[in-house]
């Protein structure tokens, strides 16, 4: 049950991490928000680059306490009478 659980906390990491890596590689010098002269195509790819990490690093939390809640209760629950 638990391997569920490490499979989606390995493709949130994943996302965060390759988005990560692609923000600093493409635009590393531009801010997501429109406030100064930039380039528009880059202030919507760090846009786009800012969701996809925020979705990561979310997921990835969720789904730590998703585990952390299923292995509590596993452990808390008094073992069934046969």
């Amino acid at each position: 049950m638990l391997r569920v659980y490490a499979k989606c906390l390995a493709l949130f990491a994943a996302l965060f991490c390759v988005s990560y890596g692609l923000r600093i590689l493409v635009v590393p010098d531009i801010v997501a928000i429109a406030d100064r002269e930039q380039a528009t195509w880059r202030v919507e790819v760090a846009f786009v680059l800012d969701t996809l990490q925020n979705l990561g690093a979310g997921g990835a939390a969720l789904t730590v306490a998703l585990g952390v809640g299923t292995l509590a209760l596993r452990l808390l629950r008094p073992p069934a009478a046969s």
